[in-house]
């Protein structure tokens, strides 16, 4: 073994330690002998990006990027750089190039939709996320992160179709539960948004986000007015004119103990939109 491998493999087993200031500096003696080493390049750039020095980390796979153009690892892991440190534009240039190199690397169309999610192009966003699908012949993630973009543009319809069909092969995953509840809300479907926040608490009981939800759908009256739903007069409450009493809300206010009693009932109870 040569001395840049050893050095190499020192600075592995330093990393492995938990080391990186150690591993750092003799990678950096490895550069000194060896400035053309691109695995070693990127594993500085790497151990930068871990101390949170996103700007030292940038300039390492940038150098090496500035010898190697047409080197897709390279770009990749600049991309990334850029959008960690936030620099989504930067970043979207350098995953078209890697798209425009070999179209068949998933996870370059991935990173570029989120991306452009990050700085609000979303129909952007959409072509990229649904290019991931294709390209990956159904990949998962394409769904779901097309979901969350189909959701945040309004096309609550297309969010859901997505979502659903993530859940038909695992309806337990919480995350995909809670977006399918939101972008239920975003078609004024409470009944089915209900449902799924229900199941978020049912596999996580913790879940903030979901019990807050359930909170507004049952318990707020402007919310439920919002989507249209309101009550006859005389519907079984004690004051007929109370969406409060019809509801239950005061149970599900006070105790989410009373949410499946709340629920059931306020599922039977809508009668119009």
């Amino acid at each position: 073994m040569n001395q840049i491998e050893q050095m190499r493999k020192e600075g592995l087993e330093l990393e492995i330690a938990g080391k990186i200031g150690k591993a750092l500096e003799l990678y950096h003696k490895c550069l000194e002998l060896a400035p053309d080493r691109t695995d070693i390049h990127l594993s500085v750039g790497r151990l930068y990006y871990l101390l949170g020095d996103t700007k030292q980390s940038i300039e390492q796979y940038e150098a090496v990027v500035a010898r190697q153009p047409h080197d897709v690892v390279v770009l990749y892991h600049l991309g990334i750089a850029y959008f960690r440190a936030t620099r989504f534009g930067k970043a979207i240039e350098v995953f078209k190039r890697i798209v425009n190199m070999e179209h068949d690397i998933l996870m370059a169309h991935y990173w570029l939709g989120l991306s452009y999610y990050h700085i609000g192009q979303l129909h952007n966003s959409i072509e990229a996320l649904k290019t991931l699908h294709e390209v990956g012949n159904g990949a998962t993630l394409g769904y779901y992160y097309l979901a969350i973009v189909y959701k945040a543009a309004g096309m609550y319809t297309e969010a859901v179709e997505h979502l659903e069909k993530i859940l038909t092969e695992d309806p337990k995953l919480v995350s995909v539960q809670y977006h399918l509840g939101l972008a239920y809300m975003g078609k004024k479907d409470i009944v089915k948004a209900l449902g799924s926040f229900k199941t978020v608490l049912e596999l996580d009981n913790e879940h903030q986000g979901a019990r807050e939800m359930v909170k507004r759908l049952v318990g707020d009256q402007d919310m439920l007015y919002s989507f249209g739903i309101e009550l006859e007069p005389g519907e079984g409450a004690e004051d007929p004119d109370a969406i409060t009493a019809n509801y239950y809300i005061g149970k599900a206010y006070s105790a989410f103990s009373e949410i499946d009693e709340a629920f059931k009932y306020f599922k039977k109870q809508i009668l119009k939109k």
